[in-house]
């Protein structure tokens, strides 16, 4: 009955994005950054793929890699055109690419 109601494919990935949500707010970008790449790497098609690629963006941004959080965004947008994230990437990328930071992190539940 448990799986049915809480199908794990649904789940896939779901605690690897609450690890990179903790390290973020705990400023250990890195960890974030490598939480999110094992993700990618493991499960590609993880619900929460999009979310954590973003995640890892601006974690790139805060240690002032901006050509790894542009990378990192094509990438949602190539790899998820469906996200609902694929919009704020695209806006992401200009400002990035136009020198200007975002001037607060995007915050997802």
């Amino acid at each position: 009955a448990w799986v049915r109601r809480f199908p794990t494919e649904k789940l896939e990935g779901y605690a690897t994005l609450l690890y990179a949500k903790f390290w973020e707010a705990q400023q250990l970008y890195p960890q974030a950054i490598a939480q999110a790449e094992q993700l990618i790497a493991a499960a590609p098609d993880s619900p929460y793929a999009d979310q954590i690629l973003l995640l890892a963006a601006e974690c790139e941004v805060k240690r002032g890699r901006t050509d790894r959080a542009v990378a990192t965004l094509r990438s949602l947008v190539k790899d998820y055109p469906g996200s609902p994230l694929v919009g704020q990437a695209k806006a992401m990328i200009a400002r990035l690419e136009a020198g200007k930071l975002p001037s607060a992190p995007t915050k997802k539940p």
